[in-house]
């Protein structure tokens, strides 16, 4: 039987019973959602829309090239702005954020771009606070 490495991720789980290797992950948490904040301090960024997307079949590089290079003019052309994306691994999820005025502009882009959307709805974004008010 294989020993775990000492992970600074890895903690002994509370309820193992002596004698086996289980590990449990520890996952940082925040003390407290008073820790988290909106991020409205630049009042002239354009509000956040975070895009949902699933995939029948694991996306492939060559479509995801073929939207993104459909996708910019009508990005230019509502004046959205792509933040960043997530891709699941298994490349049949991917969550997409976006700047722009309004989500009916990011909607409006996907349309027009043919990019196979599930939902899209405006975020606000919460970060750690870093200086004291």
């Amino acid at each position: 039987m294989a020993k775990w490495t000492s992970n600074r991720n890895f903690r002994p789980s509370r309820n193992v019973r002596s004698g086996t290797w289980e590990r449990a992950w520890e996952i940082p948490r925040a003390r407290s959602f008073s820790s988290l904040r909106a991020d409205t301090d630049d009042h002239l960024a354009m509000p956040r829309v975070i895009v949902e997307r699933t995939f029948e079949a694991p996306l492939t590089q060559q479509e995801l090239k073929a939207t993104e290079a459909r996708m910019a003019p009508c990005l230019d052309l509502y004046n959205v702005r792509w933040i960043r994306s997530y891709w699941s691994a298994d490349r049949c999820r991917m969550v997409c954020e976006y700047d722009a005025a309004d989500v009916a502009s990011v909607r409006n882009v996907q349309r027009e771009a043919e990019a196979k959307f599930d939902k899209a709805w405006a975020a606000d974004v919460l970060s750690n606070e870093t200086s004291s008010s």
